[in-house]
């Protein structure tokens, strides 16, 4: 499924007709009913009219689950393509681009997000990202999206340590955040799962890793 948020400018670039005979598309024009539908449907992909600061207020939506954002513009500036792409967009598209590349570059970012989200397990716990569940011997934990998202990082980069800059980056891209925010997050996923076989262990000045409990607490 397919979100586009759009002003009446940036209807005219995205070719709706092509996209429909490929995508289901729900249609915003409202932040807030915008951000209500991220609460209640997992889209695959998210297009967006030229405006960074919406990239950007997406991404730290707490209920935005990490799809690919294209950026659409009526043309194709190097300099506006750059800038989207460092805040944060996966891809740019423009009106003197075919339609069929728009259709391409959705696919294929979706595939790939669809890719690197599906089912992680390690243990007795796994995570099923796309319906942002995570489980524990089989029973739903309760976790925030951003707890769900370092969970998700360290289960894929296991036994690797996950940097505190990658972490930044994959969690918060395009933004500050403070140390105490991080140490918060680690602490609550630990408190969530003393019964894991496998637990957070800080590595200190560099990052976290998993690393397997000596004994696990009953």
């Amino acid at each position: 499924m397919l979100a586009c948020y759009c002003d009446e400018h940036s209807i005219s670039v995205i070719p709706f007709d092509e996209l429909r005979s490929h995508f289901k598309i729900d249609f915003f024009h409202d932040s807030i009913v915008f951000k209500d539908a991220l609460k209640e449907k997992r889209y695959s992909a998210i297009l967006i009219n030229s405006d960074i600061n919406l990239l950007k207020a997406i991404q730290a939506e707490s209920y935005y689950n990490g799809c690919p954002i294209i950026v659409t513009a009526s043309e194709e500036r190097e300099a506006y393509k750059l800038r989207a792409l460092k805040a944060g967009a996966y891809d740019f598209y423009s009106s003197n681009m075919k339609p069929y590349e728009l259709v391409l570059k959705l696919k294929n970012n979706k595939k790939n997000f669809v890719r690197m989200n599906s089912a992680l397990k390690l243990g007795s716990v796994s995570i099923a990202f796309s319906e942002l569940t995570t489980y524990l011997n089989d029973r739903p934990v309760d976790l925030t999206l951003i707890e769900m998202k370092i969970l998700r990082l360290l289960l894929r980069n296991f036994p690797k340590k996950v940097t505190k800059e990658e972490l930044v980056n994959d969690i918060w891209p395009s933004q500050s955040v403070l140390p105490k925010s991080i140490n918060t997050h680690i602490y609550n996923i630990r408190t969530k799962f003393k019964e894991w076989e496998f637990e957070v262990q800080t590595i200190h000045t560099e990052g976290f890793t998993l690393s397997e409990r000596c004994q696990v607490k009953t």
